[in-house]
């Protein structure tokens, strides 16, 4: 459950909104791409102010997006059969 939460839910709600709203097709697609990466710039920030270390911020950042979106296909795969 808790890899959907992650991976599934946020991207379904980026939709969602997007769908809601009756947002212009690049508005869409920015929030779903925002949906779609969980760790997000935010920590990369929050990072560099509490002066941590940015450079594995960064990786960790790139290694959970490129995470996601292979999850993201094999839920969706998973759940259309």
């Amino acid at each position: 459950m808790q890899t959907h939460c992650l991976f599934f839910f946020p991207k379904q709600i980026a939709f969602g909104l997007g769908y809601l709203l009756n947002l212009e097709k690049e508005l869409a697609f920015g929030l779903l791409a925002i949906g779609c990466s969980p760790g997000g710039g935010g920590s990369n920030i929050l990072t560099h102010l509490l002066d941590g270390d940015i450079n594995l911020s960064i990786v960790m950042t790139f290694v959970s997006n490129i995470f996601a979106l292979g999850i993201g296909f094999l839920l969706r795969k998973k759940n259309t059969h």
